[in-house]
């Protein structure tokens, strides 16, 4: 007698397990490169072309000089060393966190280069990306549920795309408030259902709002409904799809409205940056396994969780019949 063969289907991410309702969806840059976005080790040559191109002066950008500067000083340090982008981008985050320019630092959002790094990747990504997303992005977004979270560590906005091609609904910030008061927030329990897509490295379409007089750009908030006064993404703001390619036509916004990204780099937690509040709930995800970036690895040992965004793709007990992500009802004091 021969063993018939099974026809059921390989167990798949996407298989619905009645004790686990939320799933955790991690996306890194491989996510983007079937639509022909730049991997990292492809994304340099392109960034130095605009810079080259639309911030030359006497002969090279910003950019370009700090290049050559740590170029340099690889060579007396470290001699033979390649060249890394996220240790390039880390030397300008700690040139900018000593105030090593001293009176020369250009702002409290990074110096010349890393400015003008942030707004050429976005630049770069912004042209790559196509106007009709591949099949492979919608078919993962339709096989997406509102009770699902999906962190990426991506500038680009292939999965915004694809979610609003399948219309499924989802918000980029952490939780959704009925009250927001200084020391205890409700969440909105009464708000229809919605994917959460946390964008921890920024997004090329963010800006910090109001913008810089002179830059009439137009953005909408990012967060909706009530916040705590104190939270820092009630200044990021998203510039509309229709504007996208006039800010990344303007050579000139790099310096008074640059993207809200975190640059390549092995310090970002040097940066300050805005979009700590993203991070809150990483710290419980430690069990996730895998490798992450340094920027990941640090979040877990360092992050306080100080909006109580726990999320979790585990059943809470044997016992549990569904899994959500679960906000606490209220934020800590």
């Amino acid at each position: 007698m021969t063993e018939e063969s099974s026809d059921e289907p390989s167990p798949s991410i996407f298989t619905q397990d009645p004790d686990l309702t939320c799933r955790v969806f991690l996306l890194g840059a491989g996510f983007s490169k079937p639509a022909g976005l730049p991997l990292a080790a492809e994304l340099l040559d392109q960034v130095l072309d605009v810079a080259r191109t639309r911030w030359s002066r006497d002969g090279s950008s910003h950019l370009e000089r700090d290049l050559e500067r740590y170029e340099e000083y690889l060579a007396d340090t470290d001699p033979g060393q390649v060249f890394d982008l996220e240790q390039f981008g880390a030397w300008l985050d700690w040139e900018h966190t000593l105030r090593l320019n001293g009176s020369d630092t250009w702002s409290d959002e990074g110096n010349r280069s890393t400015l003008q790094l942030r707004w050429a990747i976005g630049h770069v990504l912004h042209r790559a990306t196509p106007t009709d997303i591949p099949e492979i992005y919608l078919e993962f977004a339709r096989r997406l549920t509102a009770s699902d979270v999906v962190l990426t560590l991506n500038y680009d906005l292939i999965m915004e795309r694809a979610l609003d091609d399948v219309g499924l609904a989802y918000r980029r910030f952490p939780s959704r408030y009925s009250q927001a008061g200084d020391t205890d927030s409700v969440v909105d329990a009464d708000h229809p259902p919605e994917l959460l897509l946390s964008k921890l490295h920024g997004s090329l379409d963010w800006v910090h709002r109001p913008t810089q007089p002179g830059f009439a750009l137009a953005t909408d908030p990012l967060v909706q409904g009530p916040r705590p006064d104190d939270d820092p993404l009630l200044g990021v703001g998203v510039v509309s799809s229709s504007d996208l390619d006039s800010y990344y036509d303007d050579s000139n916004v790099w310096w008074g409205t640059p993207p809200i990204l975190m640059a390549p780099s092995t310090a970002k937690p040097l940066a300050r940056s805005t979009l700590v509040p993203l991070w809150d709930g990483i710290l419980p995800m430690s069990y996730m396994r895998g490798a992450s970036p340094p920027s990941v690895a640090r979040f877990q040992l360092a992050t306080p969780t100080s909006y109580g965004s726990y999320i979790t793709s585990r059943p809470r007990s044997a016992s549990a019949s569904t899994m959500a992500t679960n906000f606490p009802g209220r934020r800590p004091a």
